[in-house]
């Protein structure tokens, strides 16, 4: 067998079964083997230029899947190995996160931002509900920060930075913390008001 032909009346590439000397679909390759368009055979392995996608050698893996390097195969983000999550700068399955990125279990995924109950944690490169020690919680941005930023005010009650604060705590903008009592310099007070906030004088009563 020289070369098998293009099947043009199915539009079908096919390929040589070297078992049994018969052009075959791709799908009907033998098992463990896999269709070559560099060859246009079944073979065992996978030219080192493509990888192993289903039953077909591909150049490059299709979107929604990654390359397993372990293999050289194209796989979702769940069946990535063990440890690994699907990068979509990299095209590959990855051990660590990059790039600002965080690895998420529930996806398997490296993620921009983490969703959820979940916060990016810089420190441990992963999406988690716990940040690592020394780190607080800002629930705007999602991410694990050293302490809050202007317009934020860390809340004891949640460990996380939040945008306004709870009773009995007042936001105070000097400290960018939720407090029990205003600091007295400058005089502040604390206004009862929807924000809750500690200010340097009482505001009218409507």
């Amino acid at each position: 067998m020289d070369i098998c032909p293009f099947n043009s009346a199915a539009n079908t590439v096919l390929y040589a079964n070297l078992i049994t000397k018969i052009c075959v679909t791709s799908a009907n390759c033998p098992a463990n083997t896999y269709a070559s368009d560099d060859s246009l055979t079944c073979m065992s392995s996978c030219p080192v230029n493509t990888y192993i996608n289903g039953k077909h050698c591909d150049y490059v893996c299709p979107d929604g899947t990654y390359i397993n390097n372990n293999n050289r195969s194209c796989v979702t983000a769940v069946n990535c190995p063990m440890g690994y999550y699907g990068n979509n700068q990299t095209r590959t399955c990855v051990s660590v996160c990059t790039n600002g990125t965080f690895a998420d279990d529930g996806t398997k995924m490296c993620l921009t931002t983490c969703y959820g109950n979940n916060y990016g944690d810089y420190l441990t490169g992963k999406c988690a509900t716990t940040c690592s020690s020394g780190l607080i919680k800002n629930s705007q941005t999602l991410t694990c920060v050293a302490s809050c930023t202007t317009g934020l005010f860390y809340n004891p009650l949640s460990s996380s930075c939040q945008s306004t604060c709870p009773s009995p705590y007042y936001a105070d903008s000097t400290s960018n913390l939720c407090v029990s009592k205003c600091s007295s310099n400058p005089l502040p007070f604390a206004a009862n008001t929807p924000t809750r906030t500690c200010v340097t004088t009482c505001p009218a009563s409507s």
